[in-house]
């Protein structure tokens, strides 16, 4: 038996109509695991403080009980609160208990190292013998345990720094995580290799950022060199600012597979043959460094273009994809967004065909996966956020684990992937040194800013809050609740909104001297503000939220935080979709929010006479939403407005509204 087949034995035998499950390492959380408990017919309901359990019980489950409604409820008890011991007697009473461990799973590793992985790791370690070891393995036999079996990183396959190279480049590309706890072990044993000496494994190992950065530097001196090797240029001067090692094996074959695509998808830049020295006059067609050369910017965007659309259609991920499959797709697809709409009018035409085509294969893959497994998302707990209601935790166990730390959340209402690409490259050019860090995680649907913010700040699920689901009123009441949930003090948290233009930078200047701030809410509102008056599509947000960045608002406001000490991460409650209107439902009063991608009733009954007059929208579940929240959503790019209108718009379901940048920013060295 596998390790999920073992738990599930637990509920083999006939179920009671309740199960109390203390599961302080989260297995129940993993998304397969999840599926399989529901189709045997159980409900998983996640136990979070007493008077929020208490009121989704009464709410949402004592009426069906009522009603005679036959059904098994699974109420989990999760990470440090996982005790059986101090719970509500009435359904304690005649509910079975069970409890869930790691050490019983895997009993001859060490339990704090292997409590770092996330369960979807399991499936490696388990396939890696972990329960046909014959004796006990300490700390650190563990960690190299995993190092050689789950993360494919045992110091023995990295000899040479072109082994290790492609390590780096394979871990980074595929924004691979391993626990903190595990590469400080790996740079210990790899710090023994003579021939890894003066490589900066400390920032280029854990670091994405600063690995990308890396390359980046050393780009130009590899380049230089290879145009001498085949006889193009002359010269090899002029590297000397560059710590060692300068010469990076970036020719190496299985490194040369990964360097390409990292021009291509935007993670290196393209250096101008005006920098080099020995400046050739033509560079052959044939060389495979091309692809890092910015030679002419038409041409250059037209291959790129090409090629990324022949990439992304063999790279759209399934409908049994892990999420994090979707989320790195998310990246590289804002890129095509990027560049289509920086392409000429002919270059467009030419491969516009293609272009639809790609665009409908992905609605319909993602919204077949959405459909899937998108509500097993919601109880998700991993090393990073899955989706916005799990940033206030994650910041913390993680940012705020340090005595005195401080941490800034910048919400950036309604920036979609593609838009952070322009809001990016103006910050490169106006901070330099700016580290970006940057990853995405899941709004909720429907993807708009009264049920997705509030479950940001909150740190909830909207059935949390159904009293302020329609607004987003009660924000600054719910981040301070979470933050003095965690042990802060009231005047510790701060929260601010309206933010956008140079004036109101001087609101967000008072509230930061505050000495006592250590987690503060800020709400950007310019993009939000900037699409709900567009008139021009894509193209017209780029051009704005360009226009906007080059104020310098984002780099003051970025500047102000550091100094005060703050860690910074950045996200959007919502992304946005060019859309065409398939009417205009003429409801009355019966919507309670009659937005342009998602319309939204009270019941059933009044949701289905619209769906009777547009067959092709779609009904969406009430699973993590109040039980009286019937949403309806536009089909794929389609809007409800007047058929000849198109609209820049949110709420509905679609790549580029549901998964949205989490990043994180700070100041590299100088």
């Amino acid at each position: 038996m596998n390790w999920r087949d073992r738990i599930l034995n637990e509920f083999a035998t006939e179920v009671s109509p309740i199960t109390w499950v203390a599961d302080p390492d989260r297995l129940l959380t993993e998304l397969s695991m999840q599926q399989a408990l529901e189709h045997r017919g159980l409900e998983l309901v996640p136990y979070g403080d007493a008077i929020t359990f208490r009121f989704i019980l009464e709410s949402k489950y004592r009426p069906q009980w009522e009603a005679n409604r036959s059904f098994n409820l699974v109420f989990v008890l999760s990470g440090a609160q996982a005790e059986l011991g101090n719970l509500p007697y009435d359904l304690v009473l005649s509910s079975r208990q069970i409890t869930l461990s790691l050490p019983t799973l895997f009993p001859k590793l060490s339990y704090p190292v292997i409590k770092t992985l996330n369960p979807a790791e399991f499936d490696a370690l388990e396939a890696a013998g972990a329960n046909r070891l014959t004796k006990p393995l300490g700390e650190n036999a563990t960690k190299d345990f995993l190092l050689e079996h789950v993360f494919d990183w045992g110091p023995e396959r990295v000899k040479e720094p072109a082994d290790l190279l492609e390590k780096l480049l394979k871990r980074h590309y595929q924004n691979l995580t391993v626990p903190s706890l595990l590469d400080s072990r790996l740079i210990e044993q790899l710090q023994k290799n003579s021939q890894l000496a003066q490589w900066p494994l400390e920032e280029i190992l854990p670091n994405r950022a600063a690995f990308f950065r890396f390359l980046q530097d050393r780009w130009l001196p590899f380049v230089q060199r290879q145009l001498v090797q085949n006889g193009i240029s002359s010269d090899l001067s002029g590297f000397y600012g560059i710590p060692e090692p300068v010469l990076l094996p970036l020719d190496h074959e299985p490194v040369r597979v990964y360097v390409d695509n990292l021009f291509l998808e935007g993670f290196l830049q393209p250096i101008s043959l005006t920098n080099l020295h020995g400046k050739p006059r033509t560079i052959p067609d044939n060389i495979w460094l091309r692809a890092g050369l910015r030679l002419d910017p038409d041409s250059d965007r037209h291959a790129r273009l090409e090629k990324l659309l022949q990439t992304l259609r063999k790279e759209i991920p399934d409908a049994q994809a892990r999420y994090e499959q979707w989320i790195a797709f998310a990246q590289n697809w804002s890129e095509l967004i990027g560049l289509w709409h920086q392409s000429s009018h002919g270059q467009r035409a030419a491969l516009a065909l293609d272009y639809r085509a790609l665009q409908g294969q992905v609605d319909d893959s993602f919204l077949t996966w959405v459909t899937e497994k998108y509500k097993g998302l919601y109880a998700q707990f991993t090393n990073k956020p899955v989706m916005l209601h799990h940033v206030p935790q994650s910041l913390s166990r993680g940012a705020m684990g340090n005595k005195g730390a401080k941490v800034a959340l910048l919400v950036l209402d309604g920036l979609a992937f593609d838009q952070w690409l322009v809001l990016r490259r103006v910050l490169r050019q106006q901070m330099p040194h700016l580290n970006i860090q940057e990853t995405g995680v899941f709004a909720w649907l429907p993807t708009t800013t009264s049920v997705s913010r509030q479950a940001l700040f909150s740190g909830s699920k909207p059935d949390e809050f159904p009293a302020s689901i329609h607004h987003t009123g009660k924000e600054p009441d719910q981040w301070q609740k979470f933050w003095v949930n965690e042990g802060l003090m009231p005047q510790n948290v701060g929260y601010l909104k309206a933010l956008g233009s140079l004036a109101s930078l001087a609101d967000a200047e008072r509230l930061l001297a505050s000495p006592k701030l250590r987690a503060v809410g800020l709400v950007v509102n310019q993009v939000d503000d900037i699409m709900h008056g567009m008139t021009l599509g894509t193209v017209g947000m780029h051009n704005q939220v360009k226009l906007w960045a080059e104020t310098g608002f984002m780099r003051d406001l970025l500047t102000m935080l550091f100094e005060q000490g703050f860690q910074v991460f950045l996200t959007a409650d919502h992304g946005n979709i060019e859309a065409t209107g398939i009417g205009n439902p003429r409801e009355g009063a019966i919507a309670d929010k009659r937005g342009e991608r998602v319309r939204v009733y009270p019941n059933t009954q009044l949701r289905d006479q619209i769906k009777a007059q547009y067959p092709d929208t779609i009904e969406w579940p009430s699973t993590g939403l109040p039980h009286d929240y019937k949403a309806l959503f536009a089909p794929p790019r389609r809007a409800f407005v007047n058929t000849e209108e198109t609209i820049v718009g949110h709420g509905g379901i679609s790549l580029e509204e549901l998964i949205v940048p989490y990043i994180q920013l700070d100041l590299a060295p100088a």
